[in-house]
């Protein structure tokens, strides 16, 4: 993968984590800023409280730190990631056409974390406009028969391989980039997501097969891995059945 070195990835090999995870910020001295009026405020009120108590209070406020922490070093991987990021160079829409297999999915939103276990491979139709755009229709069978069908028109920007559009559905405004492809073969698409000012990173697997080799779905992983995706939301998918055509 092309991807630049993000801070997430730079930051966690400082610190001897793996490249984008966020478990791992939990630095002694960003600590210490939490936990002190935490211990103020519990010598301020022993008379009122038993030593129980008080361990507990202290625990429930060594978890609300490191949640904190979490969410910061997410919203700087993101940060980064919306700026090293490059589309593929020479990148040539036409040969972007069909019918593509998306095989793996990276995220670390929450709906994504709550369904992750049921989703299946689904199809993307990529239809260039004459104008520079791309149609995009997605379709995916669910257990019970029905499909998931949703479409969106990418803009081109001034970037090759960089599009944007705004989802009805989902309400967000997407910076989608095809950062590598084969045309015949493979590709890797990374989009951020943002919603009332809050960012989310996306990335895609795309095949023209069902199923990807195992040497590029590592290679998914670790690109995932360096946007700041938890490697517990790295997902390669399970093979489906087609919807039909329509």
């Amino acid at each position: 993968m092309r991807a630049r070195e993000s801070f997430c990835n730079a930051k966690s090999r400082r610190e001897g984590g793996e490249g984008g995870d966020r478990r791992r910020d939990e630095g002694e001295q960003e600590s210490a800023g939490y936990k002190e009026p935490l211990l103020n405020f519990i010598t301020a009120h022993s008379t009122n409280i038993s030593p129980t108590a008080a361990g507990n209070l202290e625990h429930k406020g060594r978890r609300m730190r490191n949640s904190l922490l979490r969410m910061l070093g997410t919203m700087m991987c993101v940060l980064a990631a919306c700026a090293d990021i490059a589309p593929v160079k020479d990148f040539n829409l036409e040969k972007m056409a069909g019918k593509w297999y998306i095989v793996g999915f990276a995220t670390n939103a929450q709906w994504f974390v709550n369904h992750k276990a049921g989703m299946k491979v689904g199809t993307a139709i990529f239809a260039p406009t004459n104008e520079g755009d791309l149609d995009l229709s997605y379709a995916n069978l669910n257990a019970d028969g029905s499909c998931w069908r949703m479409t969106h028109l990418a803009h081109k920007t001034d970037t090759p391989g960089r599009f944007t559009f705004h989802s009805q559905v989902w309400n967000n405004d997407n910076d989608m980039r095809i950062v590598e492809v084969q045309y015949d073969d493979y590709a890797v698409i990374h989009t951020i997501k943002t919603k009332n000012g809050v960012s989310e990173v996306l990335n895609k697997l795309y095949s023209r097969t069902q199923v990807a080799n195992a040497n590029l779905q590592e290679r998914f992983s670790k690109f995932s891995e360096q946007t700041g995706i938890l490697s517990d939301n790295i997902v390669i998918l399970p093979e489906n059945a087609e919807c039909p055509a329509v």
